[in-house]
């Protein structure tokens, strides 16, 4: 058992887009997996601790999720080379098109196929490939019998299945994993897992029918359309559960089924939903409501619209599943909802305001239902509704109903109601000790963590952050251009400022120079400007052909005779 565990190591596993609902809580589910799971209690005990799985993933570029420790690396903007590097270290490869696959991811998966199975000469081990697909490659399927329509449809029928009009990319690439190389020597195996329609954790799919019970905004959950139809459903945990037998018991069948056994219809969901967190009624609507109250995608609609009953017998025989569970959404939904809240941490907050008569407590409770998304449980709407059933009781047509004492008693507190009331003041005001009083109970009971914002209130804030941020850069903008206006009128005045230096300087050199001049010019008129202008004169009538050595000795001859 020790030279086992020495050479025991962890199973590099990929697999795509693990910040979706489906890949996350898969890959989330196969990180906490241990070596030994499936092995008696002393192994698990001896191997407790040994991951079984590395887990690696892509994941898009503006994501936010899939930050959990649970992820060994994750790629972002890989090219294709890159991410076939990254995919030839593993040694299982998981694509997951459960959820509506664009036209790229199903080509990714593709080549990713071709790809692998090109390298595959150069393995050193011998790798797998799971594709985790929809049932909606079932969605056409009809059983051979057409007369007995309440036969399962299961893993064996898969050649005869017929896929939805909108999956049959889905069919394609189920088709393109089925004929990869078979045998022993074969160093690519691949799989295909059909899926029902996931549910647990947060939910996705199913998640607007459980936020509509638990806000209880409309007295009934929208029903789309009759509800009729039979959905095969797993949860997604168990889904993990399946990819991890694969993984560990390497089964015969290269086509899996993986759903749960209930044969739930979705009116049967949506009323134990409703039941469960909200009021427990439904209000059937037709189906081209959904789109118009922007409920559900036109592509969502056609999961919801799936009427198949199918039958995982593989998963049931071969496979050692710890189910999460086994029997289905209804017969679990206690369960699924304390999982839905502490997966979205929902923690209801409730308040009991009491107070004197006309304080004003109807106005502060409306405005703290607001505030915090919480039911409003109005006193008045209760009492109405006691005063209405004691004048039926008080009132009643048939006297046989109710009993002399019951009737006596009912009337008896009618009356103490009536007088309760007529003494009773209701304020309406909204004054300014609302924006005092609700500032304190909200800081006493704390932040709401209720159900998350919706889209509407996404997108206002959205549009609220980004009119904050346009007006920071408008004032970010105007700000630099009065300093930049300020500093070029700094140095306007500065430039101003050093032309009049300027000119003072130079008048006043201008002075100095005159002055310093003066005697110089006195000199020159008096004893040098005379002779030189006779000489000049002189030059100018004989017109000498060395005029400077004539100038020269007219002033030598000058300067003897004076």
């Amino acid at each position: 058992m020790g030279d086992k565990k020495q050479h025991t190591r962890p199973k590099r596993l990929f697999i795509n887009d693990v910040d979706r609902y489906s890949s996350m809580h898969i890959a989330e589910f196969l990180s906490t997996s241990r070596v030994g799971e499936e092995d008696s209690e002393e192994d698990e005990a001896e191997a407790a601790g040994e991951a079984a799985f590395q887990i690696v993933g892509t994941v898009s570029p503006s994501s936010k999720d899939a930050d959990g420790d649970f992820l060994l690396e994750k790629y972002s903007s890989s090219t294709r080379d890159e991410l076939l590097e990254r995919l030839l270290q593993c040694d299982v490869v998981v694509y997951n098109i459960s959820e509506s696959a664009t036209q790229q991811q199903v080509e990714e998966v593709t080549w990713a196929i071709t790809a692998l199975s090109a390298e595959m000469e150069n393995f050193k081990t011998r790798k797998m490939f799971i594709l985790v697909s929809s049932v909606m490659t079932w969605a056409m399927s009809k059983p051979q019998n057409l007369e007995e329509s309440d036969v399962l449809l299961t893993e064996e029928q898969f050649r005869r299945r017929r896929p939805h009009p909108d999956f049959r990319k889905h069919y394609n690439v189920e088709k393109v994993v089925l004929e990869l190389a078979r045998g022993k020597k074969s160093k690519l195996v691949g799989y295909v897992v059909a899926s029902g329609l996931q549910y647990g954790k947060g939910e996705n799919l199913f998640n607007y029918f459980f936020k509509e019970s638990w806000l209880m905004q409309c007295a009934k959950v929208p029903l789309f359309g009759k509800g009729t139809n039979h959905i095969p459903m797993i949860h997604v945990n168990d889904l993990a559960g399946v990819i991890q037998n694969i993984v560990e018991h390497k089964p015969k069948s290269r086509y899996i089924l993986a759903v749960d056994d209930s044969k739930n219809t979705l009116e049967d969901i949506v009323k134990v939903i409703s039941a469960t967190l909200g009021s427990g009624k439904i209000n059937k609507l037709p189906q081209q409501e959904a789109i118009a109250m922007k409920a559900f995608q036109p592509g969502e609609l056609e999961y919801l619209n799936i009427n198949l009953s199918l039958d995982a017998f593989i998963i049931k025989d071969s496979f050692s599943l710890h189910w999460t569970s086994e029997a289905g959404m209804v017969e679990n939904m206690q369960s699924i909802v304390e999982e839905y809240k502490d997966t979205r941490q929902l923690l209801p907050i409730r308040i009991c305001l009491v107070g004197p008569p006309a304080v004003g407590k109807t106005t502060i409770a409306e405005k703290l239902c607001s505030h915090y998304k919480i039911h409003h449980i109005r006193i008045k709407e209760v009492i109405e509704e006691n005063i209405t059933r004691l004048k039926e009781i008080v009132n009643g047509s048939d006297p046989e109903m109710f009993s002399e004492e019951v009737v006596t008693a009912a009337q008896k507190q009618l009356e103490q109601i009536n007088k309760s009331m007529e003494m009773d003041q209701e304020v309406t005001t909204d004054d300014l000790l609302y924006t005092v009083v609700m500032p304190k109970i909200f800081k006493i009971v704390g932040v709401p963590k209720n159900y998350g914002p919706s889209p509407e209130e996404l997108e206002e804030e959205d549009r609220k952050r980004d009119a904050e941020r346009k007006q920071k850069v408008t004032e970010e903008a105007a700000a630099r251009k009065r300093r930049n206006q300020a500093a070029l009128a700094e140095m306007a005045a500065q430039y101003e400022e050093w032309q009049r230096n300027l000119s003072e300087l130079e008048r006043q050199e201008h002075e100095l120079l005159e002055a310093h001049s003066l005697p110089l010019r006195n000199y020159l008129m008096k004893y040098v400007m005379p002779p030189l202008s006779d000489a000049m004169l002189d030059c100018s009538k004989i017109k000498p052909e060395e005029p400077v050595e004539f100038l020269a000795e007219h002033l030598l001859r000058s300067n003897n005779d004076t």
